[in-house]
């Protein structure tokens, strides 16, 4: 099933007659977006989410994501939800509620009671501010990647080090005997 049928307006406020649905399992559902996946916040009651072979899942900043949207998720693809994912959550998507909230940026609609030249003026700035929160996300998300990079390379060469300077203890152990 698509996952933009599962989160229709209908289909979110049927979920949501559902006050003990505590887990949901997506997979091959076209998940692409972090967008698509905030759309789940309506349900309050969710603890547990798996989101697994979807192009959104092969992201690394997935889990994150969903730590910093979904507060009542305690698990996430059958990990537990630790007060560091939450820490690192906050410090990397603490401008995205401002992306989120901003009214014109995925549907923009014009004021009533404008005229024709009003209308297409109204929609031309839609396109400008659209385009202008785009850029401002696209290069918040472009630093964010960077970030994380920078720290899984770091991350793979303090590993390095500790496994060479490990050995090197036990070889001098074993060498002492």
């Amino acid at each position: 099933m698509r996952f933009d049928t599962i989160i229709s307006p209908n289909s979110i406020g049927k979920m949501r007659k559902f006050a003990k649905l505590k887990a949901l399992f997506f997979q091959d559902n076209n998940i692409y977006s972090f967008i698509q996946i905030s759309k789940l916040e309506a349900l309050q009651s969710l603890q547990h989410l798996n989101i697994e072979a979807n192009e959104v899942s092969q992201t690394t900043l997935m889990r994150t994501f969903i730590v910093y949207r979904f507060p009542n998720v305690t698990q996430i693809n059958d990990k537990q939800v630790t007060d560091a994912d939450k820490q690192r959550a906050r410090q990397q998507f603490q401008h995205f509620d401002k992306i989120l909230s901003t009214p014109t940026i995925f549907s923009p609609h014009p004021a009533a009671g404008q005229n024709d030249g009003d209308q297409k003026d109204a929609a031309k700035n839609s396109r400008a501010v659209a385009k202008k929160n785009v850029e401002s996300a696209q290069t918040y998300v472009a630093g964010i990647q960077e970030y994380c990079v920078k720290r899984d390379q770091r991350n793979d060469e303090f590993n390095q080090c500790w496994d060479q300077q490990f050995r090197i203890l036990i070889d001098q152990a074993v060498y002492e005997l």
